[in-house]
């Protein structure tokens, strides 16, 4: 409701249930899919910009055959259904063919369903676009939260650890790793993502030629080997004092000037 007038809200619903050796899970599986999408389309009716999107691994699989071609895993993914875990660029881009966004949005913020924020979210959004729409002179075409410098300043020893677990070589296809050199891959938190029209064809087109990597280094690493064009913004890098904190510009490789590390902390989680 918060975001009325300014923004859709689209739900993407994952009913894969994957493979389960007994035939009870599967049949729960099933019955609990069923009901989180009955669940989810009564919502909607009553939410004029709510609307869900109801997808399965197999079907985003056959969109981009390329994927289990050059990836290990990719029939495990099929199998087990969590390529959207993993990577969730995939599961947007066939959202943003399959529901033909491109015709009606400029851009397409990503977040995952465990994500917290304290602000008014319609304020964030219409003060990001001010400042980083497409009409703004500082126009952004990715922004993340928590890009490398910022995490190593504001992260927990647990989920540095983890982290690096995350975005190790071999969770890249070899066509990706042709393609983006280790030594210019961008590494961030995938927890909220925003990818402008440009971003999402070009995710696309990484897609459709087997490269595929997981989703904490995927786009933040094809934007930064596109050049100038594609401009990345780290929307938690932020001193605390900095009017709109959450706004304040800083790029993948580091911290806003002058500001000690001690003194950012991360204003989206």
């Amino acid at each position: 409701a918060d975001l009325r007038g300014v923004a859709d809200v689209w739900v993407q619903y994952d009913t894969t249930c994957g493979s389960f050796a007994r035939v009870s899970r599967a049949a729960k599986c099933r019955r609990l899919s069923t009901q989180g999408e009955a669940n989810l389309t009564f919502l909607a009716s009553r939410h004029a910009n709510l609307q869900v999107h109801v997808t399965n691994t197999t079907a985003v699989l056959e969109a981009f055959p390329q994927i289990a071609a050059n990836w290990a895993d990719g029939e495990r993914f099929r199998e087990w259904g969590d390529l959207g875990r993993q990577q969730h660029e995939t599961f947007v881009a066939s959202w943003w063919r399959s529901t033909s966004a491109s015709a009606r949005y400029h851009s397409v913020w990503v977040l995952e369903d465990d994500v917290r924020f304290g602000g008014s979210v319609r304020d964030f959004v219409l003060r990001h676009e001010a400042d980083h729409g497409p009409c703004s002179p500082a126009h952004v075409h990715y922004a993340a939260a928590q890009f490398k410098p910022t995490f190593e300043a504001t992260g927990s020893v647990y989920l540095q650890s983890q982290w690096m677990h995350w975005t190790k070589a071999s969770r890249a296809s070899a066509p990706f790793r042709a393609a983006v050199p280790q030594s210019a891959w961008v590494r961030k938190v995938e927890y909220v993502e925003k990818m402008s029209d440009r971003v999402v064809a070009l995710v696309e087109v990484a897609l459709h030629a087997g490269q595929f990597a997981f989703g904490e280094f995927f786009v933040s690493s094809l934007c930064r080997a596109r050049g100038a064009w594609c401009t990345m913004l780290d929307i938690a890098c932020c001193p605390p004092t900095a009017s709109f904190e959450y706004l304040k510009q800083c790029t993948y490789s580091g911290l806003p000037s002058g500001v000690p590390k001690h003194a950012v902390r991360d204003c989206v989680a």
